[in-house]
């Protein structure tokens, strides 16, 4: 009994910063003492959101020689906008995009990933998983070395490089919607080397190809048309800086009607990514060209995309695009969501100019954030005279 209540004081005495006499049975005043503090930060939002994205993990153990991670993945992306403009309003919301999948780790130099598209109305399929989005086998031997085979992206330009759970614009620039092909069935080796003469610098080089056509049920890859061959060289000054060329090119029987690929033969970007002001401020420029196959116009531009981080969470985006061709009809509106206006004469035209201004909210980083955002546009269309319109944009991006 003696014991038990001593154990008791003893833990009151912890506890409650030595207000209880460590020494029970005497009732002589004992010297004070710093007794432990014990810390209670409580349950963060943080810690909760920790938990939640930890659930669709199955299995993680890096010293597994053979399985090193099972997990499933997925993507809700939702925005709503409203167009408004010299040929009517437009407005409503989208679910842009949703996929679910999984990813494996393995060999500890594996990795395989499969992404389908759900589609919640049923729409043209009557299904609820419509296609494939895309499925990767990566193997990454070393640091410096990376070969993938499945259906992926040609990465070509800053903004198709970056996934779109991670780009800070809600939707991507004109360019790589008329210009950069989807996903493609192929197979790309990329790596970098030391230069050599400086500590941190490294040449960056990729080299791919890839089929330019994909079923029209399942969208998987298909070998009926020609291929797009891939080649990229770069320079990383250091962690913060990189300069990048990437070109892809079509070969082969490129006929347009089956065809998963842009009608253009060449697609060309001159790219530039840098970090100022202790990373805080993000700096992205594509210099791109196009050329047209057949009678397919010649596409020329560039786009300049600033960022910087007010708080950890806050970050203000800002983008300027512009496009020309060498014909008049040689640069179509953005399908989303210019497009959209009910009394609109015609979609193609030439010199289009877009200043799109934005917030975003990372509520648990990447994987939980708020975007808000306005985009002037204005093109002088084939016909119909010029076209202005702004669009204010709001989303919401979830993947885990």
């Amino acid at each position: 009994m003696k014991t038990h209540n001593l154990t008791a004081l003893l833990w009151a005495s912890t506890v409650f910063g030595g207000a209880v006499p460590v020494n029970a049975g005497s009732q002589a005043s004992q010297p004070e003492t710093a007794s432990p503090i014990i810390e209670n930060p409580g349950f963060t939002l943080n810690d909760a959101f920790d938990k939640l994205w930890a659930l669709p993990v199955v299995y993680k153990d890096k010293e597994n020689p053979f399985v090193q991670e099972v997990a499933f993945t997925g993507r809700y992306h939702g925005q709503i906008f409203s167009l408004n403009s010299d040929f009517g309003p437009a407005g409503g919301w989208q679910n842009r995009r949703q996929r679910f999948g999984g990813r494996i780790k393995f060999l500890n130099t594996f990795e395989a990933n499969i992404d389908f598209n759900l589609n919640f109305n049923g729409a043209n399929t009557g299904r609820f998983v419509k296609d494939f989005d895309g499925f990767e086998l990566k193997w990454k031997p070393a640091k410096v070395f990376q070969l993938d085979a499945g259906l992926f992206k040609v990465p070509l330009t800053n903004e198709w490089r970056t996934s779109s759970n991670k780009i800070i614009t809600i939707e991507r620039s004109d360019f790589i919607n008329m210009a950069v092909p989807g996903k493609l069935g192929g197979l790309l080796a990329t790596g970098e080397v030391a230069d050599g003469f400086s500590k941190d610098g490294k040449f960056t080089y990729g080299a791919g190809i890839y089929t330019a056509t994909r079923s029209e049920d399942w969208q998987y890859p298909t070998f009926d048309g020609g291929s797009m061959v891939y080649g990229g060289v770069g320079y990383k000054f250091n962690k913060n800086h990189e300069l990048r060329f990437d070109n892809g090119i079509l070969v082969g029987d490129t006929d347009v009607s089956t065809n998963a690929t842009q009608p253009y033969t060449y697609t060309t970007a001159l790219s530039y990514s840098g970090k100022f002001f202790d990373q805080k401020f993000w700096l992205q420029s594509d210099l791109v060209m196009a050329t047209g196959e057949d009678d397919q116009p010649d596409l020329y531009g560039f786009i300049l995309l600033p960022s910087y981080m007010l708080t950890e969470q806050i970050e203000i985006v800002a983008r300027y695009q512009y496009l020309v061709s060498n014909e008049d009809n040689g640069v179509r509106l953005q399908s989303r969501y210019e497009r959209r206006a009910p009394e609109l004469p015609t979609t193609y035209g030439n010199n289009y100019n877009a200043l799109y201004g934005g917030v975003n909210y990372y509520i648990y980083k990447d994987r939980l954030k708020v975007m808000g955002g306005v985009e002037y546009s204005h093109m002088e269309l084939v016909q119909g005279g010029g076209y202005n319109q702004v669009t204010v944009f709001g989303a919401i991006r979830v993947w885990f």
